[in-house]
C-alpha cells in the first residue's frame, strides 16, 4: 500500500454550501465556496518542495493538465522537486490547557455542521488556538493539520516527530521516517497541486488518484523511502499517526502539538497514550 493512501486519505475539504438554508463542509454539489483556513503567502513560490500559491498548469513543464471536474487530470513534471522537511511546530499553551477549545475548532471548521462564518468566529476569538492547529502549506513549521487552501492534510510526518520526541527515544528510524513521509507528499503537491484544484469533494478525489500516480512515475524514489510506514517496516511509526480516520487523528494528535504534556503525580511527563482524546 502506498503512503498515499494513508496520508491524503486524512484530508478534508474545505468547501461550504453557499445555501442559507444548508451548511456543510464538502459539499460535491453546485453551488459550493471554498475559502483557505489560514492565509498562506501572497504569490507564487517553491518553498519546501511544494508548489505554493497561483500557479497554474501550464506553469509545470509537463503538466498533463484537466482542471478540476474534468476527466483527467495527471500528474506533472517533478524532474526539479526538492524536499524540504517542515519541522513539527509544538506550542503547548496556545489552546490556553484546554481540550475544549480544541473539541471546539473542530465542530467550527472541520466537523459535519462547520460553516465559514462559525470558522471565521472561532478564529477571531481563539487565534493562537487555531494557528496552533492549523498551519499553512507555506509555513516553515507546520501544526498537526496542513491547510492546502481547498483542503487540508494531516501533518503525518510531525505526527511521527513529536510521539518520538513524548517517548524520549532518539528514534533515529522513526524520525527519518518522518522525514521521508513529508518527502513524499511534498513530492504529490508539487505533481498534483496545481493540475488538480481542489474546489469541491469530486475535484478532491481527482487530486487524489493523481498523486497515487505520481507515486508509480516521478514521485516513486520518495514513494519506496516512505515504505518505512508499512508495519513490518519496524521503524516504531506510531499507529495513530497512520490512521485512516480524520477524527482519531484530530483527537489524539492535536493535543500532542497545542496542549501542555499532563504530568503524574511524581512530577513525570505522561507518555502519549495519556494525552487528552483517548
Amino acid at each position: 500500500m502506498s503512503l498515499s493512501t494513508r496520508s491524503f486519505r486524512l484530508v478534508r475539504s474545505l468547501c461550504w454550501v453557499t445555501s442559507l438554508a444548508s451548511t456543510g463542509l464538502g459539499a460535491a454539489a453546485i453551488g459550493v465556496a471554498c475559502a483557505p483556513l489560514t492565509v498562506a503567502t501572497q504569490g507564487t513560490s517553491f518553498e519546501g518542495g511544494v508548489f505554493d500559491g497561483g500557479v497554474d498548469a501550464a506553469a509545470i513543464d509537463g503538466g498533463g493538465g484537466g482542471e478540476a471536474g474534468g476527466e483527467v487530470c495527471m500528474p506533472g513534471d517533478v524532474t526539479t522537486y526538492h524536499s524540504m522537511y517542515h519541522p513539527a511546530d509544538i506550542q503547548p499553551m496556545a489552546c490556553a490547557g484546554s481540550s475544549d477549545l480544541i473539541a471546539g475548532f473542530f465542530q467550527a471548521c472541520l466537523g459535519s455542521s462547520a460553516s465559514k462564518a462559525d470558522c471565521d468566529a472561532f478564529r477571531d476569538a481563539n487565534s493562537d488556538c487555531a494557528n496552533c492547529i492549523v498551519s499553512p502549506e507555506s509555513a516553515p513549521k507546520y501544526g498537526p493539520i496542513v491547510d492546502h487552501g481547498g483542503f487540508v492534510t494531516a501533518n503525518v510526518g510531525g505526527c511521527i516527530e513529536v510521539n518520538v520526541q513524548n517517548a524520549l527515544d532518539a528514534g533515529g528510524a522513526a524520525l527519518g521516517c518522518a522525514h521521508d513521509v513529508q518527502a513524499l507528499e511534498g513530492c504529490e503537491l508539487a505533481a498534483c497541486e496545481a493540475n488538480c484544484p481542489v474546489s469541491d469533494t469530486a475535484s478532491l478525489a481527482q487530486f487524489q488518484t493523481c498523486s497515487s500516480s505520481a507515486d508509480d512515475t516521478g514521485c516513486s524514489s520518495f514513494a519506496a523511502a516512505a515504505a518505512c510506514t508499512e508495519p513490518d517496516a519496524g521503524d516504531g511509526v506510531p499507529a495513530i499517526c497512520l490512521t485512516s480516520d480524520f477524527g482519531a487523528f484530530y483527537d489524539e494528535v492535536v493535543p500532542l502539538f497545542c496542549l501542555p504534556a499532563p504530568v503524574h503525580d511524581a512530577g513525570m511527563t505522561a507518555p502519549p497514550d495519556a494525552y487528552p482524546g483517548d
